[in-house]
């Protein structure tokens, strides 16, 4: 698999949104040895997915649905600390 196709996959992976769904995803889109590469990778594209959701509830919903003692044990907060991120400089961009 090339890495320009390997990184759209994982963006559309990331438009599921909901962690189960997500995980579901990927494992429909690669193959085993892929797996947990293509999880790593989601980590980066998931949080600007979240937020371009229209509301702060649906936002923490998401993040929410990442389990606090999932594989890989740093997705969560990583996911939360780059929303966090990415939500500052759109309010200094406004």
């Amino acid at each position: 698999m090339r890495p320009a196709d390997f990184r759209h996959q994982v963006s559309q992976s990331a438009k599921k949104l909901y962690w189960t769904d997500v995980l579901a995803d990927i494992e429909d889109r690669f193959p085993p040895a892929f797996h947990a590469l293509a999880i790593e990778t989601v980590l980066y594209y998931l949080p600007p997915e979240i937020c371009d959701q229209p509301d702060i509830d649906t936002r923490r919903a998401i993040i929410d649905s990442i389990p606090d003692d999932c594989e890989p044990s740093h997705a969560k907060g990583l996911v939360k600390e780059h929303v966090k991120i990415l939500w500052r400089k759109r309010a200094v961009r406004s």
